[in-house]
């Protein structure tokens, strides 16, 4: 979601504003309603931005919200984006796998897209800052629009911040492929 008007108004707000030039060029279909999009299957590739709220022991994410009224579970955040193959996550700690409590398996918001048929996943395990999204997305599409598999993508674009912002782990990699690391756009059905 965003503040509908000229004023930027938040972290969502400011990303939105910066990205919408790599949305356009790109030709990104923009959805800025304050919830969650139905039946995005036939989408090859999604980026969302939002937050991302940890339990009070700040073990597993359990929340996805905007800086108004939205507030979902993860798992209705991944029923939504269900069979989308590539699932790009501006969200705090999005990325973010833990050991479930009671099973020998993880838990976490890329698990949930994983299992939800996403072919690949690219999170932050941590708060992600704002800074890094804009610099981000745009160096990974050229790279993956020119055949680049996710994880070579992924890579020159964690590189890219890095450049920009220093080689702090923070920054430089705060992105993170999980799924299929080598599938290609050409191998994807978008």
């Amino acid at each position: 979601s965003a503040h509908d008007g000229p004023d930027v108004e938040g972290p969502l707000d400011l990303v939105l504003d910066r990205l919408r030039g790599t949305f356009e060029e790109f030709q990104f279909a923009v959805d800025t309603s304050r919830k969650l999009p139905q039946d995005m299957s036939d989408a090859g590739l999604v980026v969302v931005t939002a937050h991302g709220g940890l339990t009070a022991d700040g073990r597993y994410i359990h929340s996805i919200r905007d800086e108004a009224r939205l507030f979902e579970s993860p798992s209705a955040l991944a029923s939504c984006l269900a069979g989308v193959e590539v699932v790009i996550l501006f969200v705090c700690s999005g990325g973010r796998i833990d050991k479930h409590p009671l099973d020998n398996t993880v838990v976490g918001l890329p698990k949930l897209l994983l299992d939800k048929g996403c072919r690949a996943v690219i999170a932050s395990p941590w708060p992600l800052d704002v800074k890094v999204t804009y610099r981000w997305l745009e160096p990974f599409l050229r790279e993956w629009e020119a055949g680049a598999t996710i994880l070579k993508a992924t890579k020159k674009a964690n590189e890219s911040v890095a450049q920009a912002l220093g080689d702090h782990p923070q920054y430089s990699l705060a992105m993170t492929v999980f799924g299929d690391i080598m599938l290609t756009r050409f191998d994807s059905a978008s």
